[in-house]
């Protein structure tokens, strides 16, 4: 009885672990304190409850974050009511300082994975990452590639994002803070950040990149200059 007890016990902790960590997950790895694929310990730059957020890996410009759920979940259709508000909170934040160190309008998107199948929505990591890049507006032009066949809505809402994460989806908040929505979009892999890419004429690929020492040395100053800005609020 007492080694089937055990063993009950252990089970129990296996399954609340699995509820919220992904063996082999990238992103899960980083939440825990793990090296991230390029062996580099990513500083965790704000966290809360819910939420860490690092500079991506990937920096294609200087001012890019990823705000990253601890729990393991595809999406952000996927949040309770008190992570999503968590998220609001800790996104405003960043959002705000990011703002305050670049002088530059934040554009975000996520890249949702769908519920039903875990297809894919264009994200390589199928963990609930949101961009936030203080990058300025997208160009005209660009923007409107985006929101073509986006649907436009009047504020961020939960129950939008539950509706529409049945599939895979775009979630898009641009500079003018105008938030889109859409499950419709045929959306190809890192496809926004090819996007962005096009506006500054860089690489978008973060796994298989040729110019990694550009990428690297956005992600140390974006670190360094907002450490430093948060340090001078203390």
């Amino acid at each position: 009885m007492f080694n089937l007890r055990k063993i009950l016990n252990l089970l129990v902790l296996l399954f609340l672990f699995s509820e919220n960590i992904s063996l082999g997950c990238v992103l899960c790895d980083i939440v825990n304190g793990k090296p991230d694929v390029s062996g580099r310990k990513p500083a965790i730059i704000y966290e809360s409850d819910n939420f860490v957020s690092i500079v991506d890996l990937g920096s294609i410009v200087e001012g890019y974050i990823l705000l990253v759920s601890k729990r393991h979940i595809n999406s952000m259709g996927e949040l309770n009511k008190n992570e999503y508000s968590d998220f609001i909170n800790i996104k405003s934040k960043i959002i705000f300082d990011l703002e305050k160190v670049y002088d530059k309008k934040c554009i975000c998107f996520e890249h949702g994975s769908g519920l039903k199948n875990h297809e894919n929505a264009g994200s390589s990591v199928k963990h609930v990452h949101f961009h936030i890049v203080a990058m300025g507006c997208l160009s005209n032009d660009l923007n409107n590639e985006v929101i073509k066949d986006m649907k436009l809505i009047e504020n961020e809402n939960l129950d939008i994002l539950k509706k529409y994460s049945d599939t895979p989806y775009l979630y898009y908040i641009s500079g003018e803070g105008k938030i889109y929505i859409s499950n419709k979009k045929k959306i190809e892999s890192q496809y926004m950040r090819k996007v962005i890419s096009k506006q500054f004429g860089t690489e978008y690929d973060w796994k298989n990149i040729t110019s990694r020492q550009i990428f690297e040395k956005n992600v140390i100053n974006t670190e360094k200059k907002l450490i430093k800005y948060l340090r001078s609020k203390m």
